[in-house]
């Protein structure tokens, strides 16, 4: 962020604005990972039903009253400036959790009800003009319930119902409030046949990270000719400046990271701690992998952001939470084990 700064990249951001503003929202967040590591995660498996509504609530408040920053509904608190659209996702993944826990796939009308639990962030997430909110979603929710062992057919229905939902969402979003944005959006396909239009982003991504080399240009090097730099393409700001070796090491380090938490899920035997490292885990690698191969022309061009490292408070402190919580799963896995055991003497 120091380097964007000073490389005078964003004019619409002082020198040390960026800096400042990531200090602050790095600060609060660890803070607040620290805090969640030493909290009993269990205390909140039973408020998932009341979390998922409070979220699913506030979404359809931001929407209707929330003002647009950037094309995207945010919610302003006095002086404050909230953006619980992307915080969203990690709070729906924590209700989901505990509710998943406590699932009885045998009970009447189970699938439905799943498929209900889906839908209505889903359909809130159409006016946001999202493609990436809704696949993320899509990701973490299955990641969720297939984890915790519906019956075949169950399987079966809850896959087919979840992608005709988030289809049909996806084509309302394309038809009705972002019809425009479909060519934007299948422009990585083809990004050099409208260098000035759809594909010019990629195109300036991709001639950016050529350049690079192995080292990059240094700290501090302007790249005023990719949009976005601070946010969804930081990856291409971070090798244009610093070269693939970094590039390298940090593709490395996301993959042990995601790695090391389906790990932790492996290991913990309580049911809503393994959920939640299952959906975190799920949810950030779709995250890390989706921004990377977007800024390589992979995957389609969206507002994907890379956890940790994008400017965005909100989304930085909603990720050191889960990432706290993480913590508490791990350190807490012994502890339960050894609690079954005597129990079941």
């Amino acid at each position: 962020m120091y380097s964007l700064g000073v490389s005078n990249s964003l004019n619409y951001y002082s020198p040390f604005e960026l800096l400042v503003d990531k200090l602050v929202a790095v600060a609060f967040g660890v803070s607040l990972a620290v805090f969640f590591y030493f909290f009993d995660y269990r205390r909140l498996e039973p408020v998932g039903r009341y979390l998922f509504l409070f979220t699913v609530i506030v979404m359809a408040g931001v929407i209707m009253f929330g003002r647009p920053v950037n094309g995207r509904p945010v919610l302003h608190l006095g002086m404050a400036r909230i953006d619980f659209m992307s915080a969203s996702p990690y709070l729906l993944l924590i209700s989901l959790a505990g509710i998943f826990s406590g699932w009885n796939w045998g009970g009447a009308g189970a699938t439905v009800k799943a498929l209900v639990l889906f839908a209505a962030p889903v359909l809130l997430l159409v006016p946001t003009q999202s493609f990436y909110a809704v696949t993320l979603y899509l990701i973490v929710f299955l990641a969720l319930a297939l984890t915790d062992r519906p019956g075949r057919s169950q399987a079966i229905k809850l896959l087919i119902g979840t992608l005709a939902i988030a289809g049909a969402a996806i084509f309302l979003m394309f038809t009705f409030f972002a019809p425009n944005a479909a060519e934007r959006f299948i422009s990585f396909l083809h990004p050099y046949e409208d260098l000035e239009g759809a594909g010019y982003q990629i195109v300036q991504s991709l001639e950016a990270m050529r350049s690079a080399g192995l080292w990059g240009h240094g700290l501090g090097s302007g790249l005023q000719q990719v949009p976005g730099i601070d946010t969804n393409m930081v990856f291409t700001y971070m090798v244009y400046s610093l070269g693939w070796i970094y590039g390298g090491m940090l593709i490395v380090a996301a993959s042990f990271f995601v790695a090391r938490l389906v790990t932790v899920a492996t290991r913990v035997h309580d049911r809503f701690g393994s959920l939640l490292v299952t959906g975190s885990a799920a949810m950030f690698a779709v995250q890390f992998f989706w921004n990377i191969l977007m800024t390589l022309g992979f995957t389609p061009l969206d507002d994907a952001t890379m956890p940790f490292v994008s400017h965005g408070g909100s989304q930085l402190v909603s990720q050191m939470v889960v990432a706290g919580l993480a913590l508490s799963v791990y350190r807490r896995k012994d502890i339960i084990k050894t609690t079954q055991i005597i129990n079941d003497n």
